[in-house]
């Protein structure tokens, strides 16, 4: 693979730390002006970049993918029960996050500045679900602009988001409220800006 793609690198990783963790060890050790991350499953194809990069001349410092804006279209939906704990789970994320104009912070498509990666991932704690709502929260905090822009989704098939999984996130969004409250993300002693 490496003798495909000029200047790949492979991070081999011998134990499952989570999503977060991978994501944001990739998107520390890339190098470029803009850095993408984007689920494995093809969910969300690598030509929705098209219709990011018109976003991101606009000045906007990162644009993420939502099936939840005019525009998108879904195929193979879920079932229906998990339609409806997926909506009840969105809500309580935007507002146990802050982040109400933000419809679909879930998605695995995910593009940021340089600047806004190093400013954001190294705060990250949370390494598995819910490290999404986690750095959205803190790049909405530092302010940077965000856009959601719709996509064509293919349902992968059958999510393997578990009941427990819904409960963890309750658990991680408090996380994110104490860490903001006792500063652990370290924004108020370096009055932390965008430059």
């Amino acid at each position: 693979m490496q003798e495909l793609v000029k200047n790949l690198q492979i991070i081999d990783n011998k134990e499952n730390h989570g999503k977060g963790y991978v994501v944001k060890q990739a998107m520390l050790e890339a190098r470029g002006k803009y850095r993408l991350f984007m689920d494995a499953d093809n969910s969300t194809t690598i030509d929705h970049l098209d219709k990011f990069w018109p976003e991101i001349e606009k000045g906007n410092d990162i644009v993420i993918a939502s099936i939840e804006v005019k525009g998108a279209k879904i195929e193979q939906t879920a079932a229906w029960y998990r339609r409806i704990l997926g909506k009840i789970a969105k809500y309580i994320i935007r507002i146990g996050a802050g982040l109400w104009e933000i419809h679909d912070s879930q998605r695995g498509f995910k593009l940021f500045s340089e600047k806004a990666v190093k400013k954001i991932f190294p705060r990250q704690t949370l390494m598995r679900w819910g490290f999404d709502f986690e750095i959205l929260a803190l790049a909405k905090k530092i302010g940077f602009k965000i856009k959601e822009v719709p996509i064509h989704w293919k349902n992968p098939g059958e999510s393997k988001v578990t009941l427990k999984a819904y409960f963890r996130t309750f658990g991680e969004l408090i996380k994110i409220r104490l860490n903001f409250w006792n500063d652990k993300y370290n924004l108020k002693k370096h009055e932390d800006t965008r430059f």
